[in-house]
């Protein structure tokens, strides 16, 4: 008879340290990065391909903070031209700069791998990092109907967060994310914008990080508040009558949003130690 043991990989009763993986959702100027740099444990590895990280990683630096490498991993890339639908039709020089720009990406992420001293890594924005993705397998983003190749792009995308995920268990992931309109058939069966917005990015996001948070703006409070997203999956159950539905404004003194106000909420074994996210 077969040792059927051999099948399994032992799961060892040792927690890991207290880390948070956090996609954060929310419209344009609603405080995604600013949360993420300026209040999440140093030092942060910051990975971007938007235009205006530079300027919140500017600021980060004159107060103090520990930005790993004094900078950004630079991941930006030239969006393609949207009328280009055929795929003989892509440009084959511009295709191969997408791909040296993902292939850089995943060599950043395994060298923050390596890297014990990285605290937190944020990425901003996730959503672009997708479209890369998008971008080196297909060298267009629209009408991509090849299942092989979505099956592939999806597969690699998302080994790139596991691998990230389960090779620094210690280490803090904020992936930003856009939004965009989201759609729904109407009473003719007219797919049309229902007045509400969805994130922007791929669609398992959610499944893979421990919580999401939404950033609004309170237009009673005047405030900008953030939010643990009450319809998505939550991986930390033990505490989640606490969790689901949170909120904290950014000026409250007492209670602000802050990532170690977050943190010491999920992990409230941790509130007699705030230094340990960096809560000053």
């Amino acid at each position: 008879m077969s040792d059927l043991t051999s099948l399994f990989t032992p799961v060892s009763v040792q927690d890991d340290p207290p880390r948070l993986a956090v996609s954060l959702d929310g419209l344009e100027k609603r405080g995604k990065t600013h949360w993420a740099i300026m209040t999440s444990p140093e030092p942060v590895a910051v990975i971007s391909n938007d235009t205006g990280t530079e300027n919140i990683v500017r600021m980060a630096m004159k107060k103090g903070r520990k930005i790993y490498g004094n900078g950004i991993m630079d991941v930006g890339f030239e969006s393609p031209d949207p009328m280009v639908i055929a795929a003989s039709n892509v440009d084959k020089a511009e295709h191969e700069t997408w791909i040296k720009s993902w292939k850089k990406y995943k060599d950043g992420i395994n060298r923050i791998i390596d890297d014990k001293t990285i605290r937190t890594v944020v990425k901003d924005t996730e959503t672009g990092i997708y479209e890369l993705a998008q971008l080196a397998v297909f060298g267009k983003l629209r009408s991509n109907a090849r299942k092989d190749l979505w099956a592939e792009l999806n597969a690699e995308y998302t080994k790139v967060f596991w691998d990230l995920y389960k090779g620094r268990p210690d280490i803090n992931i904020l992936l930003i994310h856009k939004n965009k309109k989201q759609y729904a058939a109407n009473s003719k069966g007219e797919e049309v914008w229902n007045k509400k917005y969805e994130r922007a990015g791929h669609k398992d996001v959610g499944f893979q990080v421990d919580l999401s948070l939404k950033f609004e703006w309170d237009s009673v409070m005047k405030d900008f508040y953030t939010e643990i997203d009450t319809n998505q999956p939550l991986r930390y159950m033990e505490n989640r009558d606490k969790l689901i539905g949170q909120k904290w404004f950014a000026g409250d003194e007492n209670d602000p949003s802050h990532f170690a106000i977050l943190a010491m909420t999920v992990f409230p074994e941790t509130e007699l130690d705030p230094e340990y996210w960096g809560w000053k």
